[in-house]
């Protein structure tokens, strides 16, 4: 449920869940707290000050889809107090989920342009680090949509070159298999798109 206060646009969840809060079990309360107060007050300052900033990181994949920028400033706000690596583990892999914005386009690409250099360049080599595991490829494909750079673009079209060769191969010996393995609205080629329209290059594709 609280994954549901990205969509909460009147409120009237977050009134529902503060109000149950006193019955949820007392290990679920910390985190739904944090998911509340990040969508209540403001989000970099809980992100600097939140006594538990790993449980923080984790609460923020619950912010409201309206507020990209307050949601990319305590990313980096958190990356940097918890000194996140590129190394899979909760931490990053929290990261990962946090950086998946659901805000239009031209309104994320303007949180990010807001954020310091080295801010950037930290989130989008955490987001790099993620396609290390093929199984989190999705994962990454929607955090570099959002934070990617020139080297995540590069990573991306290896990782999309490889993926067409070895389809194409395949189809050749099964000729009921599609060599296209990739539709347009999945998370690597939408990352390419988004990443080269940020870049000022053409669409991928086109």
């Amino acid at each position: 449920m609280l994954y549901q206060l990205r969509h909460d646009r009147d409120g009237e969840l977050a009134r529902r869940l503060t109000a149950a809060l006193p019955f949820a079990p007392p290990r679920d309360r910390p985190l739904a707290e944090l998911a509340l107060a990040f969508n209540t007050g403001d989000p970099v300052k809980l992100a600097r000050t939140a006594r538990d900033p790993a449980l923080a990181l984790r609460a923020l994949d619950n912010l409201r889809d309206e507020d990209p920028r307050g949601r990319l400033r305590a990313a980096a706000a958190l990356a940097a107090r918890l000194d996140v690596k590129p190394d899979l583990g909760n931490d990053h892999l929290a990261l990962g989920e946090a950086l998946n914005l659901w805000a239009a386009p031209r309104l994320v690409d303007a949180a990010l342009a807001a954020l310091p250099a080295a801010d950037r360049r930290r989130l989008a080599r955490l987001a790099d680090g993620l396609l290390r595991r093929p199984a989190l490829l999705a994962t990454a494909g929607r955090a570099l949509a959002n934070v990617g750079d020139a080297t995540s673009l590069a990573l991306l079209l290896d990782i999309d070159a490889r993926r067409r060769a070895a389809a194409i191969a395949h189809a050749a010996k099964h000729p009921s298999f599609s060599p296209e393995p990739w539709v347009k609205d999945a998370p690597v080629p939408r990352a390419i798109d988004r990443i080269r329209h940020r870049l000022g290059q053409r669409p991928y594709g086109r």
